[in-house]
C-alpha cells in the first residue's frame, strides 16, 4: 500500500488495544488471518514508509479476504507530525498500552532485528566508489530512528507492565536489541563503507552531517571494528553476558517485594495516617516495603532506634544474595572488554568520551571535593553526635545507647536538624498535595521555557494511573509528548526515571518526528484519609525528572543519534552522560526560591500557601549538613571508579587484598565519616551500577556544579529566576541541541563565558 524505495509493499499492523506490532511482507491476508484480533479492537494498519493508516472507526471481526493495496477506501495519508501541523495524528502521543503479550514482544523485536540489517545491508552494498553520506551515514541514521522507537515498544513494558512474563520478555527483548546496536558497529563491511565517504565534501551547512559521521565512526572505533574475527566474537559474547547480567540485576531489584513487620508502636513518631495506610499481616503488624515512599519515613521519623537499625539492615542487605556475585562477574568482565579495546580498565574506557575525558579526571575532581568539604563533614558529624546525645533514647532499646552516628541515624538526626531549623517534615508533607504540585510544576516550566501542557485524555496508557500531556511551543507547534506513571506497584521499576519513548529526528522524507517520554516515578500514594501528599524530597525529586522531560520534548536535533536518550534504553546516543544531569540540575534550584515554593504549595485542607517563615526555613536548610550529604555522594562515584579501574584484590588507603564488599566499607567509612551496617553489602540493590552509569555516578556532582553555573546566570539576571527571555534562550541553546553539540559548547553558549565551579562552591561554603 503504497511502499516507497526502502519498504516496498510493507504495512504495519497496530492493533491499540493490545500495543502489538507485527510487519506485513508482500501478503498482508495471511498475516492478518494469523494475527487473531478480538472483535471489539479497534483496528489500524499504518504503511511504514508512506505512513497510511486505515480510518479509525473500522470495528468487529476483520474480512475473510484480509485487506489489500488495492483497498484505496480504507486508507487516508498520515502525515507524520511535524511543527506546526495540528492533524489528529500531530496531537495525540504514540500508543503504549497494558495488553501487550510476551508474544507480540518477541515478533516485533525480531522484525526490527530484521529490518535494521536489512539496511545496514543496502548500505553494504552501496557500490565501490559511489559512496555519499545520503547513500550511507543517513540510511544508517534512518534506520536507527525507527529501530529505535520500535525498540521502546519492546523494552519499556519492562519498567512497567504489570505481567511477570511481559516484563521478561521486555527485558530479553532489551539484551537481544542492545546486542543487535552494539553488533552493528562490529560489521567490518559497514565499517569500511562508511570510512570511504569523502567528508571533505560536507559544506559548511553540514555540521550536524559531520558530526553524525564522527559519532558513528567513533562508536565503531570503540566498539571493536578493527578487531580480527575470533576476537569480535569473543568481545560481542561478553558483551551480551554483561547485559543479561545487568538486566537480571535490574529485575531483581523490581521484583523484590521483601517487606519488615513492625507493631504500630514501632513506628512511633511516624505520621498516623501513614501507619494507617501501611499492610498489615495476619498478626497485624505494619508490613513496611523497600520503597521509598514507605522505607524514608521509617528511617526518617521512628523515635525507635531499633526500628530503624533493623530496617536498615535489611535495606542494606536487599537482594544481597541475589546480586552480589553478579556484580563482581559484571566488573570481572567489564575489564576484560576494555582491556580486549586497548583501554587500561572500563573506567579509562567508559569515561573517555564524556566532558571529564578520562577516569583520572574523573577521579581528581572528586578528591579535590572531598578536600574541600573534609571541615564541613566533621562540622555535620559533631553536630549529630551531640543531637543524638541530646535525645532520649529508647527505655527498651534492643542497640545499646551510643552518641555515635550510625547509618541508620543519619536520615532520622538529619531530619530532626532541619526540624530545629524550623523545617517540620510532616507538617511541609501537607502542604505539597500531589494534583497540585503536578499542575504548577507545569505552569513554572510553561512560564519559564515559553511551553504550553495539555492533557490528552483520550490517549492510550498502560495502567489507570497513567496520565498524557501534549507539549507546544508558544506558537502553537507540537514539541513532543509525555506520559506520567507517578505512583508505586508490583513490578514496576521502584526508582525514578525520565524513559524516552521516541527519539527525535527528522524523518527520511523530510518530516520531523516529535520526541516521546514517560516519567515513572514512586511517589507517595493517596490513603482514605488524605490525597496523595509528597514529602518535600519528593517534591524536588518531581521538579527534577521535569527537567529531563523538557530536556526530551524540546530537543530538535536532525538525527536521532543526538536525540534525548540515555543508557536504560538499548540504542546509541543521547548526549555525554556527565552533562545528562545538567539541565534537570540547573532547573532544580527553582525549588529553592520563595515565589516558586509559595506557588508549589497548597495545604490539603485549608488551600493555604506555605507561611513565609517556613519557606525561609527551607532555603535556609538547603546546604544544613552539605558535608555529610556531598561526601556520602563522593564516596559512591569514587567506589565506582575504583571498582572499575581494576580487578581484585584491591588496595585503599593502606589496605591490602580487598575484595568489593571490603574495599565498600573501608571506602565508606573513610570518604563519608559513617560506618556500614556489617554484614550487608548495599552495592547489591545500587541500581546505577548496571543501569550504564557504571564508572559514571560521579557525573551526578559534575553536572551539579555547572547546573549551580547556569543558574547564576538568572540569579543575576534583571527579571529574576523566571526571566522568559532567558529561559526561552536556555530552551534554545542548551535543550534544543542536545547531542547534536558538546556539553561544554553549550554551556559557552549560554553563559557566553567558559564555566565555571565558583558558584557551586560558593554555594556549598567552600569558595576557592
Amino acid at each position: 500500500a503504497g511502499g516507497g524505495d526502502h519498504h516496498k509493499g510493507m504495512l504495519e499492523l497496530r492493533a491499540c488495544c493490545s500495543s502489538c506490532s507485527i510487519r506485513v511482507h508482500n501478503s498482508t491476508r495471511q498475516a492478518l488471518r494469523r494475527h487473531k484480533l478480538l472483535p471489539s479492537q479497534r483496528i489500524r494498519t499504518t504503511c511504514v514508509t508512506n505512513r497510511y493508516r486505515i480510518r479509525p472507526g473500522l470495528k468487529g471481526s476483520l474480512p475473510e479476504r484480509g485487506f489489500t493495496g488495492t483497498d484505496k477506501r480504507h486508507f487516508r495519508r498520515l502525515t507524520v507530525p511535524q511543527m506546526g501541523n495540528q492533524s489528529a495524528d500531530a496531537l495525540a502521543p504514540p500508543p503504549f498500552v497494558a495488553e501487550v503479550t510476551a508474544e507480540s514482544i518477541e515478533i516485533l523485536t525480531k522484525q526490527i532485528k530484521e529490518d535494521y540489517v536489512k539496511a545496514l545491508e543496502r548500505v553494504e552494498d552501496v557500490p565501490e566508489g559511489e559512496s555519499t553520506f545520503d547513500n550511507t551515514f543517513a540510511v544508517l541514521a534512518d534506520a536507527h530512528g525507527t529501530a529505535a522507537a520500535s525498540s521502546a515498544r519492546a523494552t519499556f513494558p519492562a519498567f512497567v507492565h504489570s505481567d511477570k512474563s511481559v516484563r521478561d520478555a521486555s527485558n530479553a527483548a532489551k539484551d537481544d536489541l542492545k546486542q543487535m546496536f552494539d553488533s552493528s558497529f562490529l560489521r567490518k563491511k559497514l565499517y569500511q563503507k562508511l570510512a570511504s565517504v569523502p567528508l571533505s565534501s560536507l559544506g559548511p551547512d553540514s555540521k550536524e552531517e559531520l558530526r553524525l559521521a564522527q559519532f558513528v565512526l567513533r562508536e565503531f572505533e570503540r566498539k571493536g571494528a578493527a578487531l580480527d574475527d575470533e576476537s569480535q566474537a569473543k568481545l560481542l559474547a561478553k558483551m551480551r553476558a554483561v547485559e543479561s547480567l545487568c538486566t537480571t540485576f535490574c529485575q531483581n531489584l523490581s521484583e523484590d517485594s521483601t517487606k519488615v513487620a513492625f507493631a504500630p508502636a514501632e513506628l512511633e513518631g511516624c505520621p498516623p495516617d501513614f501507619i494507617a495506610g501501611l499492610e498489615r499481616d495476619d498478626a497485624g503488624k505494619c508490613l513496611v516495603s523497600l520503597k521509598a515512599p514507605e522505607l524514608v519515613p521509617v528511617t526518617q521519623m521512628a523515635t525507635s532506634e531499633t526500628t530503624r537499625k533493623r530496617i536498615t539492615e535489611v535495606k542494606s542487605k536487599q537482594c544481597m544474595e541475589s546480586n552480589s556475585d553478579i556484580l563482581k562477574e559484571v566488573i570481572g568482565l567489564r575489564h576484560e572488554c576494555s582491556q580486549m579495546l586497548g583501554h587500561v580498565s572500563h573506567a579509562a574506557y567508559v569515561v573517555q568520551p564524556k566532558m571529564a575525558g578520562g577516569a583520572d579526571a574523573a577521579a581528581d575532581f572528586q578528591w579535590e571535593l572531598v578536600s574541600k568539604l573534609r571541615g564541613a563533614l566533621d562540622a555535620d558529624l559533631a553536630c549529630l553526635a551531640n543531637l543524638k546525645s541530646s535525645m532520649q533514647v529508647d527505655a527498651d532499646a534492643a542497640v545499646a545507647p551510643s552518641a555515635s552516628v550510625h547509618a541508620w541515624d543519619t536520615a532520622y538526626l538529619s531530619t530532626a536538624h532541619k526540624a530545629a531549623l524550623g523545617v517540620d517534615e510532616a507538617a511541609v508533607q501537607e502542604y505539597f498535595p500531589m494534583e497540585h504540585v503536578k499542575t504548577e510544576t507545569m505552569r513554572i516550566y510553561e512560564e519559564l521555557l515559553c511551553l504550553r501542557f495539555k492533557r490528552v485524555p483520550e490517549a492510550q496508557v498502560w495502567h489507570e494511573d497513567v496520565e498524557a500531556y501534549r507539549v507546544e511551543d508558544d506558537a502553537g507547534d507540537v514539541r513532543g509528548f509525555v506520559f506520567l506513571d507517578l505512583y508505586p506497584r508490583e513490578g514496576k521499576y521502584s526508582h525514578q526515571c525520565v524513559y524516552p519513548l521516541a527519539p527525535a529526528h527528522v524523518c527520511a522524507g523530510g518530516a520531523r518526528l516529535p520526541p516521546c517520554c514517560a516519567v515513572v516515578a514512586n511517589m507517595t500514594r493517596p490513603t482514605p484519609q488524605r490525597p496523595a501528599l509528597m514529602r518535600f524530597r519528593e517534591v524536588e525529586t518531581f521538579f527534577h525528572e521535569f527537567g529531563h522531560v523538557v530536556h526530551c520534548v524540546c530537543s530538535r536535533p536532525k538525527y536521532s543519534f543526538f536525540a534525548w536518550a540515555w543508557s536504560a534504553v538499548p540504542w546509541p546516543g543521547g548526549v555525554e552522560q556527565d552533562f545528562l544531569e545538567v539541565p534537570s540540575m540547573m532547573l532544580e534550584n527553582w525549588m529553592y526560591e520563595p515565589a516558586v515554593l509559595q506557588r508549589l504549595s497548597k495545604h490539603y485542607k485549608t488551600d493555604t500557601n506555605l507561611p513565609d517563615d517556613v519557606i525561609t526555613n527551607i532555603c535556609k536548610s538547603r546546604n544544613a549538613l552539605c558535608g555529610l550529604h556531598y561526601s556520602r555522594q563522593l564516596f559512591l562515584g569514587l567506589y565506582d571508579i575504583a571498582i572499575h579501574s581494576t580487578v581484585p584484590p584491591y588496595r585503599y588507603n593502606g589496605k591490602e587484598d580487598l575484595d568489593a564488599v571490603q574495599l565498600y566499607f573501608h571506602m565508606m567509612e573513610h570518604i563519608s565519616g559513617i560506618q556500614c551496617p556489617p554484614g550487608t553489602f548495599p552495592a547489591a540493590s545500587w541500581f546505577h551500577l548496571c543501569m550504564g552509569y557504571d564508572a559514571g555516578y560521579y557525573g551526578y556532582l559534575w553536572s551539579e556544579v555547572y547546573a549551580a553555573d547556569l543558574f547564576s546566570a538568572f540569579q543575576s539576571a534583571g527579571a529574576g529566576c523566571m526571566d522568559s527571555g532567558l529561559g526561552r534562550r536556555y530552551r534554545d541553546t542548551i535543550l534544543a541541541p542536545c547531542a547534536s553539540e558538546d556539553g561544554m559548547v553549550m554551556l559557552r553558549n549560554f553563559l557566553q563565558r567558559p564555566p565555571s565551579a565558583a558558584p557551586f562552591l560558593e554555594r556549598v561554603g567552600c569558595a576557592q
